[in-house]
């Protein structure tokens, strides 16, 4: 971004546009090209009822302009966050200029020439994804820059709260932190919340101006009014189409794109990508399909609206020379899946199409954290290697460890040097641990100098680790109980961990009661842990069940172990293993080893599993 006299944004408005950069007055646009969802059964958008966070939201607007400055809608999907900033900046500033570009690249460019003494409304819309993207970090600084230098500009955007409160958060012990940038930036923001539901009054409001079709929808004898916005939205309906009207092979598509984005492709989908991994899916329904006619007609199902409004499936981009046509999948199919789906093993297809189709390195190392979780090394240690290639060091840092652990400490060593060389702090510790590993104790100690100058981000845990090995371990507790009141799951279950080594039984499991009545499922899991040393065996199989309803992959494995004689413990921990639990590969190492296949139990340890479920040979 460069502080210089430019023409106006005004004069200068028809040279952007044909940049596809977007700029005019608030009035003159069109709310749905800024993302407002038009609602199901009308070609328009409805009378707007003003609700009660628009107050905190004109407060935060006014406090802007003119000084300028930056603003946060906070709330679940389909909820009106774009709405309600679209309808009180239109009423607050109806001539002033706004700036909106969908391309992530194309901002980025106007970021980079823009004049930051005009005074503009920079319209960011979602950034759930956006700030999380190969283009995260650069966005994160081109944006902090703009609102430390400019005064006045308004920035205005949304997020998901489950979004915003890991990105805000400080990386827990041993975390590397790749979001520093974005966390500075959303620092800088006055967050406005948006709940999900309508009061009463509200309620009644809307009543005289929403299709009658959504009221049908609507079960008042239970006040299930946080429904109306997600009907009026049409993301109820999207899911229901998804989930039963689509034909088989646009369900597989939809299913491949919301797999896709959930094990970590969140940049827009690559149309190839799609079709690859969409076989798989339709190959596990039991679908038949010819490669050459298929496709097509299942991908003009997918990107249909339904009723008027939300599309499973949108197109974002066009194909361009040696570039493929981009999709985004709609966000509330992605929640839906991420809270309600019964977990299931990725077809392999997926696995190669996200090899052959993943162009970002932050993606790719995503896909291979999701991997890694599936005891997937093999095609982990592939993503990972791609993303290293593109210099990515938390690829360098996850190789590396994968590498140690099959022996191949040379080259381990050789990734974790290169992503120091690069300026990771994260990667230099690491490097430390595995010279100390390797018996190289005098080079680690040179290196753990610089670790220590440099600065690190686990500074809590590592007070606690110095307290207690110089004989204060209360003070250490307090510490832990500080982060676990702060509302640090982590720190909860190591401060109950810690409990119940010193004794403190009950103690321990209130704390795990109260962590798990929040629904957190590693609470969960720790509590049934607890009840079952205490002998608690019914309280135990309660919470194991309501963590296998949530999802939780370790939950359905405890289940199978406390019942051997009702269950096929090796099924049912390979099946673990595949949807995400760690733990199952080792207990299904020490199964198979107890029974005398100490082979295959050596390879699961060192090499995982295939996407079918077998043992992985050495690769």
């Amino acid at each position: 971004m460069k502080n210089r006299q430019q023409t106006s944004f005004g004069s200068a408005s028809c040279a952007h546009q044909e940049q596809h950069i977007y700029i005019k007055s608030v009035e003159k646009w069109d709310p749905l090209s800024l993302g407002v969802h038009q609602p199901v059964g009308r070609e328009s958008m409805t009378d707007y009822i003003e609700r009660e966070h628009d107050e905190s939201l004109y407060a935060a607007l006014d406090r802007c302009h003119p000084d300028g400055a930056f603003t946060i809608m906070l709330g679940e999907g389909s909820t009106g966050k774009s709405r309600s900033a679209y309808e009180c900046i239109r009423s607050r500033f109806p001539a002033r200029l706004l700036v909106h570009q969908p391309s992530i690249e194309k901002l980025i460019e106007w970021l980079d020439s823009a004049d930051v003494d005009t005074d503009v409304i920079l319209w960011l819309g979602p950034l759930d994804e956006v700030l999380v993207s190969e283009h995260g970090k650069v966005l994160a600084k081109m944006l902090s820059h703009l609102l430390e230098t400019s005064k006045r500009t308004t920035v205005i955007g949304e997020m998901r709260l489950t979004r915003w409160n890991s990105l805000v958060s400080t990386p827990g012990h041993k975390q590397q932190d790749i979001h520093d940038d974005v966390r500075v930036l959303l620092r800088q923001a006055e967050p406005v919340q948006v709940p999900g539901g309508l009061t009463a009054k509200e309620l009644s409001m809307a009543q005289g101006t929403l299709p009658s079709l959504i009221w049908d929808d609507v079960d008042d004898t239970v006040g299930d009014h946080s429904r109306v916005l997600q009907l009026v939205s049409g993301a109820f309906q999207v899911i229901e189409y998804a989930e039963r009207f689509a034909n088989p092979g646009a369900q597989a598509i939809i299913t491949a794109g919301v797999e896709a984005t959930l094990l970590g492709h969140v940049n827009p989908l690559p149309l190839p990508l799609l079709e690859r991994a969409a076989v798989g899916y339709l190959r596990s329904r039991g679908g038949t399909f010819s490669a050459h006619h298929w496709f097509g007609t299942a991908l003009q199902q997918a990107t249909a609206s339904v009723k008027g409004a939300m599309s499973p499936l949108t197109l974002v981009s066009r194909e361009e020379e040696h570039q493929s046509d981009k999709f985004i999948i709609a966000r509330h199919l992605c929640d839906h899946a991420r809270h309600s789906r019964v977990p299931a093993p990725v077809p392999t297809e997926m696995w190669e199409a996200l090899l052959e189709h993943t162009a970002s390195p932050t993606d790719l190392v995503r896909a291979g954290v999701s991997a890694e979780k599936r005891s997937l090394f093999r095609c982990a240690v592939r993503l990972y290697e791609l993303a290293a290639e593109q210099d990515d060091t938390f690829a360098m840092c996850q190789l590396a460890r994968r590498l140690e652990r099959v022996h191949r400490t040379e080259e381990a060593e050789v990734a974790l040097r290169r992503a120091t060389a690069l300026g990771d702090l994260y990667a230099l510790d690491e490097l430390v641990g595995l010279l100390e590993r390797s018996g190289r104790h005098s080079e680690a100690e040179t290196l753990a100098h610089l670790v220590d100058e440099g600065g690190n981000s686990c500074a809590t845990y590592q007070l606690i680790g110095l307290l207690e090995r110089t004989g204060q371990p209360e003070q250490a507790l307090k510490l832990l109980q500080q982060a676990s009141n702060a509302g640090n799951t982590d720190a909860t279950l190591e401060l109950a961990r810690r409990l119940e080594h010193h004794g403190q039984t009950t103690h321990a499991q209130q704390l795990l009661h109260h962590a798990a009545e929040a629904n957190d499922a590693d609470a969960i899991m720790a509590l049934a842990t607890e009840y079952r040393r205490a002998g608690r065996i019914v309280e135990a199989e309660q919470c194991l069940s309501r963590a296998s309803e949530a999802g939780e992959p370790a939950a359905s494995y405890q289940l199978a172990r406390m019942n051997p004689q009702s269950a096929d413990i090796e099924s049912a921990a390979r099946a673990a293993a595949l949807l995400g639990d760690t733990s199952a590969r080792y207990e299904l190492a020490k199964y198979l080893e107890h029974s005398g296949r100490r082979d295959e139990a050596r390879l699961i340890v060192l090499f995982g599993l295939e996407p079918s479920g077998d043992t992985a040979a050495p690769w």
